[in-house]
């Protein structure tokens, strides 16, 4: 009796050698030209991730598993494409205008800056840390020392 093949790294290289160029030539004529080096890493993926079950000759078993995941990119796109057409077609719903308010926070915001500088450094950090961190007087005494 003898024992199965080894299926180690070294065999993935020698199928990955003796296939790529055929497995490339079949995707170029299915799929974008941006989607075949995808196709390819995916069907050599399998064939690591099922290296127990590819027989031998292993090409009639990688083009099936190319069929495969040629099929699913585009599913995959076809998906992608009936999204995108549902997200155009759904009206825009109107999103308030703030511009005002926030053009009015950032007039208050200079204005607290503008007033922090007037004051020493020290009075700033205990202003900072008891408005903005929301110490208490112990905590702002730990802090300061």
């Amino acid at each position: 009796m003898t024992s199965p093949p080894v299926r180690d790294r070294l065999w993935l290289d020698t199928l990955f050698a003796a296939h790529a160029g055929a497995l490339t030539a079949y995707a170029t004529r299915r799929v974008p030209l941006h989607d075949v080096d995808d196709v390819l890493a995916e069907v050599f993926a399998a064939a690591w991730q099922h290296r127990d079950r590819v027989p031998d000759p292993a090409l009639p078993w990688l083009y099936r598993t190319a069929s495969h995941v040629v099929l699913h990119t585009w599913r995959s796109r076809d998906r992608a494409r009936r999204l995108a057409a549902r997200l155009h077609a759904e009206p825009a719903t109107e999103v308030d205008d703030h511009a005002d308010r926030v053009a009015g926070n950032l007039d208050d915001t200079a204005e607290v800056l503008a007033a922090l500088a007037a004051l020493t450094d020290r009075d700033a950090e205990v202003l900072r840390l008891s408005t903005w961190e929301e110490l208490d007087t112990d905590e702002l005494a730990y802090v300061l020392g």
